[in-house]
């Protein structure tokens, strides 16, 4: 199953001709549901389940630190070559 939604972002742009002028771009995203179990954390990069008890637990488990990112209230610091971060 797929998700799909339009995303609008607009930005001011100065041209020769007009000092101010807001461009708007709409695109549709499409995204495809995990193919993860419900109590599993989908590594998008490496295209990997883990164990959700791995996202936040120090260790770079999805090899990009995914599993390491927004990790408020739990373990942050990532372990890499011998070295605690």
């Amino acid at each position: 199953m797929s998700t799909s939604k339009r995303v609008t972002t607009a930005k001011p742009v100065t041209t020769p001709m007009r000092t101010s002028e807001v461009v708007t771009t709409e695109v549709l995203v499409t995204t495809a549901a995990p193919p993860c179990e419900p109590d599993m954390f989908y590594c998008i990069n490496e295209d990997l389940c883990i164990p959700e008890e791995w996202v936040c637990d120090g260790q770079d488990d999805c090899g990009d630190l995914a599993d390491e990112e927004n990790c408020t209230g739990k373990a942050t610091k990532v372990f890499h070559l011998n070295s605690w971060y």
